[in-house]
């Protein structure tokens, strides 16, 4: 599947995908299993799966994910256990 020639200001490009498989190696994954387990909790909303997963280890991988995030302009949404239907 190619990317798209205007892709959406979430969507990460081949050298994004490249540059975290750098930062974050074997934590990183786009399988569209781990993305679809991440990107999305019990509530009835109905929301595309995110275009990536890392498995921030350390406080020091968060900072690298929202320093990336930032310099590529790129949504950040953490994902802990994910939420229950009551929301919280």
């Amino acid at each position: 599947m190619s990317e798209p020639e205007h892709p959406s200001p979430r969507t990460l490009s081949a050298l994004a995908h490249a540059e975290l498989q750098r930062i974050f190696g074997h934590r990183y994954s786009s399988a569209l299993a781990i993305r679809l387990h991440h990107g999305r909790d019990e509530s009835s909303l109905d929301a595309p799966p995110p275009d990536a997963v890392v498995h921030a280890e350390s406080t020091a991988d968060v900072i690298e994910c929202v320093r990336f995030a930032a310099a590529h302009r790129v949504p950040l949404i953490p994902f802990g256990a994910g939420s229950s239907l009551e929301g919280h």
